[in-house]
């Protein structure tokens, strides 16, 4: 009888020992599980928040958008965009060289990166997505970037030694600028600011009297493979309230840049000198 239970003794201490060996195992395998998960979740969650958007056209040079909010809006744009299912879909997306290539790239917050590029088709890595003419997103997109490439500092790269700047006053009598004067007028540039409130730009609107001088930037141009040269590609117009509206020609955009500065003694100063 004793033997019996010394038997049964033995085999409940080999099941408890077997079902702590299992539990505390268990416990472990859950415990590495649950670290690799939270690795991978971190990891899949850096390769979905991007941080920056990169981008350059040849004409406006660059322009970076960093703000969190603005990124994420601007990324959820690009991806929201959808891809050509077969190549039969991509052929139809006919390239137009009326647009100018936008070119850049998405930093995600693992430091992985994809490019894109945008004239009126959108090209994601390489793989064409869609276009003008058949996303509204797309459209969308290409106003917004265009619009953060108008600053102040790429619009007085235009006025540069290879460009001809002329000035023309309300008389119709025009002054072709040279280098000295290129620099005093990018001088009065860097002391002006870009008008973004809607309140401020309505009351320079409504007070902005007459168009007292004009400033046009002709560059060089290609047209059927041969260069045009003096190609009209910027107006600015100053107005008596030292308001200033400026267009870009190239990309037909019509009013782009609002800007107050005192561009109007810079150009007084410059006409009482000829």
């Amino acid at each position: 009888m004793k033997k019996k239970y010394f038997y049964m003794l033995i085999v409940y201490i080999t099941v408890l020992f077997a079902v702590l060996v299992y539990v505390i195992n268990t416990g472990d395998m859950n415990k590495l599980h649950y670290v690799n998960d939270k690795h991978e979740l971190i990891k899949r969650h850096k390769e979905l928040i991007p941080v920056k958007i990169s981008f350059n056209n040849n004409s406006w040079g660059s322009g970076e958008i960093t703000d969190s909010k603005d990124v994420m809006k601007t990324w959820n744009i690009i991806n929201s965009i959808p891809r050509g299912e077969n190549k039969s879909q991509s052929r139809k997306e006919i390239y137009d060289k009326n647009y100018e290539e936008i070119s850049g790239n998405v930093v995600f917050l693992s430091g992985n990166k994809i490019t894109f590029n945008l004239t009126n088709v959108l090209k994601i890595n390489d793989q064409v997505h869609s276009s003008i003419d058949n996303n509204v997103e797309v459209i969308y997109l290409r106003n917004k970037l265009i619009d953060e490439l108008y600053t102040i500092n790429n619009l007085m790269k235009f006025i540069s030694e290879n460009n001809k700047v002329v000035i023309i006053n309300k008389e119709k009598k025009s002054i072709k600028l040279g280098s000295r004067d290129k620099e005093i007028l990018k001088n009065g540039f860097k002391n002006s600011n870009k008008i973004e409130d809607y309140t401020s730009l309505k009351n320079h609107t409504e007070n902005k009297g007459d168009i007292i001088y004009q400033i046009r930037v002709y560059g060089d141009n290609e047209i059927n493979n041969k260069l045009v040269r003096a190609s009209n590609i910027v107006n600015i117009n100053i107005y008596e309230n030292n308001y200033l509206v400026v267009f870009d020609l190239e990309n037909g955009k019509g009013n782009l840049m609002y800007i107050l500065g005192d561009l109007k003694s810079i150009c007084n100063e410059i006409f009482n000198r000829y």
